[in-house]
């Protein structure tokens, strides 16, 4: 019978050492940000900009995915850009009225599983709606050494209320080339039936 022997504590550590490390760099190879040569990475904002319109309600971020924070659940400030950590996780965006959250507490809302297995999760609270989006394009965090663009800020801002959903959607979106000239795109409130300006109907 053959095996491994441990002549030492120093071999030992050794052998420990070298396979953490071998570990380490698989997790690394998994999750490193590189991309292809001849392209550039886009920076990217998301932001609430109409926020104080509504001084009775806050928005609430869930961030969701394979490596959510400690902490997945936080208020959105306005005019700030969201955060969701790694580039893959994702930003799911719910509205509470600002007393209900001041007396139950964000710690305290209850966050479930969609799907085992999976890593979909959303806040079961009746007293919460969620957020629809109303896009008007793509935004690509990767492009081509030969498209100046450089980075992209997206201002959403709250239509209203419909239904048990609060409706967002892109108002503004600035595009900062190298040459130093943006573009400024600028889109309409949607025109949807029903929707409503309080939160509870």
């Amino acid at each position: 019978m053959t095996g491994i022997i441990f002549k030492t504590g120093i071999q030992r550590k050794t052998i420990i050492s070298a396979i953490l490390l071998c570990l380490f760099l698989s997790f690394n190879s998994v999750y490193a940000d590189t991309i292809e040569e001849g392209y550039h990475f886009v920076r990217q904002c998301k932001k609430i900009v109409n926020l104080q319109d509504f001084p009775d309600i806050v928005l609430i971020a869930l961030v969701d995915g394979p490596l959510p924070p400690n902490e997945p659940v936080y208020l959105i400030k306005p005019n700030s850009c969201l955060s969701r950590g790694y580039k893959l996780n994702s930003i799911k965006i719910y509205a509470a009225e600002k007393s209900y959250i001041d007396s139950r507490g964000l710690r305290n809302l209850n966050i479930v599983r969609l799907k085992e297995p999976g890593i979909a999760h959303t806040i079961d609270d009746e007293n919460l709606l969620s957020a629809s989006e109303y896009m008007e394009g793509p935004t690509p965090s990767v492009v081509p050494d030969t498209d100046p663009l450089i980075e992209t800020n997206i201002e959403l801002s709250i239509a209203g209320f419909l239904g048990d959903r609060v409706i967002l959607y892109e108002s503004k979106r600035i595009l900062k080339y190298r040459n130093g000239n943006p573009v400024t795109l600028t889109y309409e409130k949607p025109e949807l039936k029903n929707l409503r300006t309080k939160f509870k109907e």
